[in-house]
């Protein structure tokens, strides 16, 4: 973390706009004038399902093949399917001949990659010369818990890089190519990708073949093509797809997930459903006749305890588009509020849409979209009014919920914003002249700042007055962190992006935690290892605090598979998790300075229900007896976030307080507990946020902010909270440190960071945190000394260069300005003071 912040924020360059997936439900190109000629079509609509593709060849020593097969999320027709079988050490190329092209050309293809790694589109001049090919791009693939692919040999730069596509989902592809320019543009899914991209200097000025290829090491990849047009010519411009707001008419070509605007499929249910009631009502003046009037008489311990539920009466498949449109509005004022989801019947109850609604008097049309995460047959899918907040009213109707597979995505429909109305604060408290913020900035003087003195003297040791004094800040001594992707710092998605990652890493921040691989289900993993190595020591040469993350996280798919080949036999199972955490515990000793030795244990807990709960001491003992020297944290989600329901958080944060007390009692006191604070639209107010503070206070001595992002649409409202939240945890003298998960979209599970957006450009909440960390708590001070040599003034704790000035002699020292506060003397080798 330096202070050539300023330098560089009006400076910041864009690498490239991250493009949203968009496709479908429009005529893919738009032009009065005649299209071009197309010499090369294929719909596959004519093959037999399972058979080999006429016209398409493969290598003969390539692992794979080319099939007929139906086209996923388009009922009833057909597309090419490829596949690669396994790793190997040879390429999978299918390729297609085409006629001899050296005058413009386009080539328009739909493209989805269903599984394994990304691929590139290559144009052959032969298939004889050596390295023939004309020019290459890939598209670069990600989604949760992956990484994505680095690409670029067919090109010298490719800045397709940077573009991330979701896997399971359709694109529309337009490759316009002027061999003799050598130039060409791609638009993926209506917009343009790439503009007036050269060539590679081996490209050729006649084209004849056609290749879609898998690396030798994509194993196990599958991608599909259909509707694969070759023009002779230039097509225009395609027009942008469409886009529907909540008041516009639904496209046709959907198929009703449940009954449109019938209410009577929605039963009341959940395990605190006699704490409401629900019945149909007649409604004037709507679109629709009736709507179910749902009370909750008393707030139930959890959201779900009490919600009304419909199973779905119509098929979905993954990666389908889901349109969710419905009317709302409440009998009991404001503050009324429901949760729409759509989720698997059935564990683990996978949500494909989970989003809130604040429910005003007034009739609100809302709606939402998101693609579902998994195939549903009818029955297997749950559409979801959660009810389980403070009592209240509200009435539903007009419900629709619609499948419109992947004929159109879900950023074609503009989504209900929480804080759409500005009339609203979005949280209480969020008012500038809110009663906290005067208490916070008390509390941050006097608990984030201390005196510094600085005493000059001359070669003879007197006071020496009038020397110039500048105080400069280097470092906070709270702790500024983020999570830190060692996948990425291994397989960048590109040179540029990767300086930037590394470039403001060490600007902006003291502290970091790897983000997944030193976790129990990766770290053994071929690879990992020697990743977070690398990692550790390019951070710890920049001089940052280190946070181990985690030693346990009781489920069996995020543990090493040693737990889980142990738990029919406890006692091995036992012996195995406490071997474990000595290792690992053991292995960074001295590199790490705190760990997550337990993480979310009131939810995950496979390991405690064979081994009972006091077995989560032991843990503790083990790490700290391996480590002596670093801290040991709980570290716990909904806890200081999100109040949808304020019973179940209530209840959640007494019981890890009671937990904490347990491992205490049993001889491992717990040092600190860490708050993740992954925050949607239920924003938790600043004055709540410190009373969790304080609950915590009582029983660890550090507290920490450990997983800190707002993932919402809404840029000013993150800003302002983010600056929020930190001002409040930075309040509490008891918090060391506030780490984000994640401080770029490029590389942030909900692509939605703090700080960065995806081209590099600065978010709102971005420009709040560094006015934050570099300026408001940040000091820069300077003046002169009094007739005894001294310059005092207050500062916020952390490291300091001081520089002195007099009689023709500069001497500069570095010190630690403690809360205790900071003495020191410059003794400077002038002999004497000059005659003033």
């Amino acid at each position: 973390m330096r202070r050539s912040i300023r330098s560089w924020l009006t400076g910041l360059s864009a690498v490239l706009l991250l493009l949203p997936p968009l496709m479908g439900g429009a005529p893919r190109f738009a032009s009065a004038d005649p299209l071009p000629t197309a010499v090369v079509e294929e719909d596959f609509e004519a093959g037999t399902l399972g058979a080999a593709p006429s016209g398409w060849s493969l290598p003969a020593a390539a692992d794979g093949y080319a099939e007929i097969a139906d086209k996923i999320g388009f009922p009833g027709e057909k597309a090419l399917k490829l596949v690669k079988n396994g790793a190997s050490s040879n390429f999978t190329e299918f390729r297609k001949d085409m006629p001899s092209r050296s005058l413009p050309f386009t080539v328009a293809y739909d493209y989805m990659l269903d599984a394994g790694s990304a691929r590139e589109l290559w144009f052959d001049a032969d298939n004889t010369a050596a390295f023939p090919y004309a020019l290459g791009y890939e598209l670069s693939y990600a989604y949760p818990g992956s990484v994505k692919v680095p690409i670029g040999s067919m090109l010298t730069t490719n800045p397709l890089d940077d573009l991330s596509l979701v896997k399971g989902a359709w694109y529309a592809i337009q490759l316009q190519i002027d061999p003799a320019n050598k130039t060409y543009d791609l638009y993926i899914d209506h917009q343009l990708a790439l503009d007036g991209m050269s060539f590679r200097n081996e490209a050729k000025s006649f084209l004849t073949q056609l290749t879609f290829w898998f690396d030798a090491t994509a194993a196990d990849s599958t991608a599909y093509i259909d509707d694969l047009t070759i023009y002779d010519g230039l097509l225009p411009e395609p027009e942008p797809l469409p886009v529907y707001e909540p008041t516009d008419a639904l496209p046709t070509g959907g198929a009703d997930v449940v009954a449109p605007d019938d209410m009577s499929p929605f039963v009341l249910m959940g395990d605190a459903s006699e704490d409401g009631d629900s019945a149909l009502e007649a409604v004037y003046g709507m679109p629709f006749s009736t709507a179910l009037q749902a009370q909750t008489y008393t707030e139930p311990p959890t959201t779900f305890d009490l919600q009304l539920q419909a199973v779905n009466s119509g098929s979905i498949g993954a990666g389908d588009t889901i349109v969710y449109r419905f009317y709302v509005r409440s009998l009991s004022g404001d503050g009324a509020q429901t949760q729409a989801l759509l989720e698997k019947n059935g564990t683990p109850y996978t949500k494909s849409l989970m989003e809130g609604v604040r429910v005003k008097p007034d009739w609100q049309l809302i709606q939402f979209s998101a693609r579902s995460l998994g195939d549903y047959a009818p029955g297997e899918a749950n559409v979801i009014f959660r009810l389980g907040f403070e009592p209240q009213t509200i009435q539903i109707g007009g419900v629709q919920v619609v499948n419109y597979h992947q004929q159109y995505k879900p950023e074609q429909f503009v989504q209900y914003d929480v804080f759409a109305d500005k009339s609203v604060p979005p949280y209480e408290g969020a008012e500038p002249d809110a009663d906290w913020r005067a208490d916070a900035a008390a509390r941050i003087e006097q608990y984030r700042k201390g005196d510094l003195q600085v005493t000059v003297l001359d070669a003879n040791g007197d006071p020496y007055p009038n020397a110039s004094v500048d105080v400069e800040m280097k470092r906070h001594a709270f702790s500024f962190g983020t999570s830190v992707n060692d996948d990425f710092l291994s397989n960048p998605s590109s040179a540029a992006d990767l300086a930037n990652y590394q470039y403001y890493v060490e600007q902006l921040f003291n502290s970091a935690v790897i983000e997944n691989n030193m976790k129990g289900h990766r770290y053994n993993l071929p690879g990992k290892a020697e990743q977070v190595d690398d990692a550790l020591d390019w951070l710890e040469g920049e001089g940052f605090a280190l946070r181990g993350h985690n030693l346990i996280w009781q489920e069996w798919n995020w543990s090493p598979p040693s737990f889980e080949a142990a738990k029919t036999a406890p006692e091995t199972l036992r012996q195995t998790v406490r071997d474990y955490v000595t290792a690992m515990a053991g292995t960074f000793a001295g590199r790490v300075d705190e760990w997550d030795v337990i993480n979310e244990p009131l939810d995950h807990h496979a390991l405690t229900d064979i081994l009972g709960m006091p077995e989560m001491a032991e843990w503790v003992k083990a790490a700290r007896a391996a480590d002596p020297d670093a801290l040991m944290y709980v570290n716990e989600y909904d806890i200081g976030e999100e109040p949808v329901n304020y019973h179940y958080w209530d209840e959640k944060r007494s019981t890890l307080v009671q937990l904490l007390e347990d491992l205490a009692d049993e001889g491992a006191p717990i040092d600190g507990i860490g708050l993740q604070g992954h925050y949607k639209e239920n924003l938790l107010p600043p004055e709540e946020l410190y009373e969790v503070l304080e609950q915590f206070a009582d029983v660890v001595p550090h507290i920490k902010g450990t997983e800190f992002d707002v993932n919402i649409t809404d840029e000013e409202v993150q800003a302002q909270y983010l600056h929020d939240y930190m001002t409040i945890m930075f309040s509490h003298p008891q918090v060391d440190g506030i780490l984000i998960w994640g401080f770029w979209d490029g590389m942030h599970y909900a692509n939605n960071a703090p700080i960065f957006r995806r081209d590099w450009s600065l978010k709102p909440s971005g420009e709040a945190f560094m006015d934050l960390v570099f300026d408001q708590w940040w000091t820069s001070e300077n003046g002169e000394t009094d007739a005894c040599g001294d310059y005092t003034t207050r500062g916020f704790l952390g490291d300091y260069e001081v520089t002195v000035e007099a009689g023709g002699e500069t001497k500069t020292v570095s010190l630690v300005l403690e809360a205790g506060g900071t003495d020191i003397v410059v003794q400077l080798d002038t002999a004497t003071v000059p005659d003033r």
